[in-house]
């Protein structure tokens, strides 16, 4: 069973660190210090989403100015996932895991990365023309599979991750930052990238041309967080006022692993449909703004937002 790689402590970092660094610390042990290792995104460092951190410190302004200065530092990396949303990890935790991933751990295909992405859709038709082309004329490809993978992921930490920062990257830069040496490799560079996951193609780029950095498991993580919204907007709009008390939405989970009569998600998803925590989740739709707190004497109150 892998293992979550742990959040660095804030004691680890400068003696003053940004209020939005502190603040993703605090999340993550909230979110995820009680979690047992199914929950790590198969051995991915734990990320937190950015609405999350926006609800947490409570000034969008301080978290977009504190985010990108955490970035440019290489102290905080972001992605993007499903309707924009985006996510967040500790940059350096990330980089070893890409370092020490292993695709033998992880459930794939030739067509569909473990990102839940195809890569025929994220590689270009040069890549496609080299790989079909050519497939013994250099010893890299030659090499056994994973000893490849691991030389190319260790190619993208020391040429690309060590330098870059943004949350996407063209090809000209990948090809200008990690120099392969000769054009099958080049080429393998992206198949492999996508096909792990670590990489995913921009759809309104053109093609092969511009890529986000993503992470393997992302498109699992994605749909568990829409998932679990759907089910606790449907909970909260089934109430006369379209509002419920955070506590009762967590007793309700609770119920429903129990009850047939509650099972509607469930039988559709393999998974709790909270299945990060109650606090992430509730945390998700309070940040996204897709319901508002009122205080009452019996406790906050999530009122849908029309």
């Amino acid at each position: 069973m892998s293992q979550m790689v742990p959040a660095s402590s804030v004691e680890d970092d400068d003696n003053i660190i940004p209020y939005t660094l502190a603040s993703f610390h605090a999340l993550v042990k909230k979110y995820y210090s009680h979690s047992s290792d199914d929950k790590s995104l198969n051995g991915c460092p734990p990320v937190v989403l950015l609405q999350q951190l926006y609800s947490y410190v409570g000034d969008r302004t301080t978290v977009d100015k504190e985010l990108q200065e955490c970035r440019e530092n290489k102290l905080l990396r972001t992605f993007k996932i499903f309707d924009n949303n985006v996510v967040v990890a500790l940059d350096r935790d990330f980089r070893s895991f890409t370092l020490a991933f292993d695709s033998e751990k992880f459930k794939q295909s030739d067509e569909i990365n473990v990102a839940g992405v195809n890569v025929e859709g994220d590689v270009d038709d040069k890549t496609r023309r080299v790989q079909t082309n050519d497939k013994t004329s250099t010893p890299n490809l030659k090499e056994d599979k994973f000893k490849l993978e691991k030389k190319i992921l260790k190619d993208f930490h020391d040429g690309v991750l060590l330098h870059w920062t943004d949350q996407s990257i063209t090809r000209e830069e990948i090809i200008t930052f990690m120099r392969p040496e000769n054009q099958e490799y080049e080429a393998q560079i992206f198949i492999s990238l996508c096909r792990l996951g670590f990489l995913v193609r921009k759809t309104n780029a053109p093609s092969g041309d511009s890529f986000n950095f993503s992470f393997p498991g992302i498109g699992k993580f994605g749909t568990r967080v829409s998932d679990a919204r759907k089910y606790m907007l449907s909970r909260i709009k089934r109430n006369k006022y379209k509002e419920i008390l955070d506590t009762e939405i967590i007793k309700i989970t609770k119920h429903s692993r129990k009850s047939n009569k509650r099972r509607r998600l469930e039988e559709t998803s393999k998974h709790n449909p909270l299945f990060y925590g109650a606090a992430f989740h509730l945390d998700d739709i309070i940040g996204a703004g897709l319901v508002r707190i009122v205080n009452t004497p019996a406790g906050r109150l999530l009122k849908l937002n029309d």
